[in-house]
């Protein structure tokens, strides 16, 4: 599959140069778009199948429901991202909840492990910083 690099970052720590914004949680900013810092684009590119379902937000297997999800969704995801038009050669997958202490405990981290096995990629993550979502 050919896609451009990918990256993962919240909201707060996104920038333009990261690559095209990808909106992969529930939730939604409150930003009126277009925005030159987050978009062109009327409304964000959403991949839903990779954001976490409400019905298990607080669950104790939270990452094992999560990541069945994706492996479920897993040929959706990959039609999505391979058709997405990547902003200086990369997309970025985004969340905007900000529940938790920071990346290590985000859905992203567990978005790019499976991504990252799945394409044989390094995914890396845009913020280090407390922060973020899960």
């Amino acid at each position: 599959m050919d896609l451009p690099a990918i990256a993962t970052c919240s909201w707060t720590a996104y920038r333009r140069e990261y690559g095209t914004a990808v909106r992969i949680s529930l939730g939604v900013p409150r930003i009126k778009l277009p925005d030159p810092r987050y978009t062109d684009r009327a409304h964000y590119i959403y991949v839903a199948e990779l954001a976490p379902r409400r019905a298990y937000w607080d669950a104790p297997d939270f990452d094992e429901r999560y990541l069945a999800q994706v492996a479920q969704f897993a040929d959706a995801i990959d039609a999505k991202l391979s058709a997405i038009e990547p902003e200086n050669g990369a997309l970025c997958l985004l969340c905007w909840e900000k529940q938790v202490i920071g990346p290590e405990q985000c859905h992203r981290r567990l978005a790019a492990a499976f991504l990252s096995e799945r394409y044989g990629v390094e995914i890396p993550e845009m913020d280090a910083a407390p922060g973020g979502c899960r």
